[in-house]
Order: structure tokens, then sequence, then C-alpha cells
């Protein structure tokens, strides 16, 4: 599911409209000095998602950038309630 592109990065592509466009989507996953994960622009968790993070070890960080890649860090805070979120002001978090 994720693609690794380096030693300690990974990104998965989902498809997803706006207004109608397909423009698809990404998470980034990058694996810090301590081991943990930092997760950009999440996506929705699903059980695939969830097994393929897992794998990599836990997650420290989420980052909803900006008000147009926070719509999965309320599901994110709920399926890793130990990381840290981090949001851009009037983010849905």
């Amino acid at each position: 599911m994720l693609t690794q592109l380096h030693a300690t990065l990974w990104v998965h592509h989902v498809p997803y409209r706006a207004m109608g466009v397909p423009i698809g989507r990404k998470i980034v996953v990058v694996r810090l000095p301590d081991h943990g994960l930092w997760v950009h622009s999440p996506i929705p968790v699903t059980p695939e998602l969830r097994v393929a993070l897992s794998a990599l070890v836990e997650i420290h960080h989420v980052v909803g950038p900006n008000r147009y890649h926070d719509e999965c860090l309320v599901e994110f805070q709920q399926a890793y309630p130990a990381a840290l979120f981090h949001a851009a002001p009037d983010s849905q978090s």
C-alpha cells in the first residue's frame, strides 16, 4: 500500500474529487530520527492503511498543513490518540 521512496520516506496516493474534478490526494510518511513516524496530509484510515503504518512503527506527529488537507485529522486523532496533531488555524481538528 505505501510506496517506499527512501529508507525513511513513504507515500500513498488515493482518489479524491474536489468540486467534481478528480485531483487525488497523497499521504506522506517520514520516519524520524527517534524512529517515530511523521504523517503529512492524512487520508482516510482504512484497515489496509492501519496495517501498513503499524508495520513501520508508532506515529508521533500528524500534520494537516492547511484547511484543504484537514478532512481526516479527526479520524486520525481517534485512531492514533497518542500522536501529536498539528493543524492550520480554522481546521476541523
